[in-house]
């Protein structure tokens, strides 16, 4: 199994919203997932914990993987993070569901 970096969230909020990241893709399957954590912070150098300080820059990292289909991605983590905050308002992006999240919960 290819081990990744144990750089997990700080804060429980954090730790609560990447939990919603990493719940979303599950649905990839766990090898895939965790080869998919492995590749975007080796390659990409963004930390675990950097997935949701700086949304931006994961879902950069998705787009240079993925390309277009990254925002499949991008909303099936929004819509959990929708889901286990109760977040109703019309969010499609993660930087946003994320902000609405950490504002609501300080």
């Amino acid at each position: 199994m290819i081990k990744v970096k144990s750089d997990v969230p700080k804060t429980e909020i954090n730790r609560e919203i990447y939990s919603c990241i990493e719940k979303s893709l599950n649905s990839l399957g766990e090898t895939v997932k965790y080869a998919l954590l492995w590749h975007i912070e080796r390659t990409c150098n963004i930390s675990r914990e950097n997935f949701v300080e700086k949304p931006d820059q994961f879902t950069a990292a998705l787009e240079k993987i993925f390309g277009g289909a990254a925002e499949i991605l991008e909303k099936m983590i929004v819509d959990e993070i929708k889901k286990s905050f109760g977040v109703r308002e019309d969010v499609y992006d993660l930087v946003t569901v994320i902000n609405i999240v950490k504002k609501r919960n300080p």
